[in-house]
């Protein structure tokens, strides 16, 4: 793996974990402590 692909991956999930921390319920299957609507119906 070069070094250009990893800065890339890195990118990525730092990106994937800010969405993450703004809004944990778009993950239900990642983090299911969260799933608030899912158990509310």
């Amino acid at each position: 793996m070069t070094t250009r692909t990893t800065k890339q991956l890195l990118l990525v999930l730092s990106s994937y974990f800010k969405a993450f921390a703004a809004d944990p319920d778009l993950f239900p299957i990642c983090y299911p402590s969260n799933h608030r609507r899912m158990i509310s119906w």
